[in-house]
């Protein structure tokens, strides 16, 4: 493991505040989200006594949240609990139920509380204050698209020399290589933790490309051909 991991992993915060200098808070916490999903280092962490291990998905969590209450605060107050929210509180409370009853007691049942709250419950939230609205959802879309078109050339790459992308910035391999090698090529895993992960990220980018492309969404494309984006993406 080298020293990119503590830096990818503790600096992203810092990264992802400062996206909210520059774009839109809505765009602000996509783009954070997005280029944290897609390149920190996957299975690494730090323990936290009482808090959940921090990891690439604490670490997208922390510098949203951090951003929103920096730079749009109003919007991160007037959420409102309204009856649809009942499924996720019921999920973050319910590991509690577990931790009485097996008697480990009141201060794991409040770790896991906490842990399915910052893991699950955030983003959640952060998803219902921006995403509500078909701009938000069209916003949310391309960024997924372009997340899937920044991907290609990392994916080529490893499908001619196979998963190295990971081993060569943050030192270690995130799975077990023998699930890489596929009709005598590879399949790639670039910075996700398997490459059925890619493949979904590489799928839902097309799908999206595709329908976005057919409802006259991606004609705002900038500087790209609309037809080049999905054909590249399939």
């Amino acid at each position: 493991m080298s020293f990119m991991v503590p830096l990818a992993l503790f600096g992203w915060p810092l990264i992802a505040i400062s996206l909210f200098l520059i774009l839109s808070p809505r765009r602000a916490v996509i783009a954070s989200y997005v280029g944290g999903w897609l390149f920190l280092p996957i299975t690494a962490g730090y323990e936290i006594l009482g808090l959940p291990d921090y990891t690439k998905v604490v670490a997208s969590i922390i510098g949203v949240v951090i951003g929103i209450l920096l730079f749009d605060a109003k919007r991160f107050l007037s959420f409102r609990v309204q009856w649809i929210d009942a499924s996720v509180i019921i999920f973050c409370l319910w590991g509690a139920t577990s931790s009485i009853t097996t008697g480990k007691g009141a201060w794991d049942a409040f770790s896991t509380i906490l842990e399915n709250s910052i893991l699950w419950g955030f983003p959640y939230v952060v998803g219902r204050i921006y995403f509500k609205d078909l701009e938000s959802f069209r916003d949310l879309a391309l960024g997924i698209v372009i997340g899937g078109l920044i991907y290609v050339p990392l994916c080529l790459v490893e499908i001619r020399v196979s998963p190295q992308l990971h081993i060569w910035i943050y030192g270690y391999h995130q799975h077990q290589f023998e699930q890489s090698i596929r009709f005598g090529g590879f399949r790639p895993t670039v910075f996700m933790q398997h490459g059925l992960a890619v493949a979904m990220w590489m799928v839902n980018s097309s799908v999206l490309a595709i329908w976005m492309q057919a409802n006259g969404t991606l004609r705002r494309f900038p500087g790209l051909l609309i037809t080049g984006v999905s054909i590249t993406l399939l």
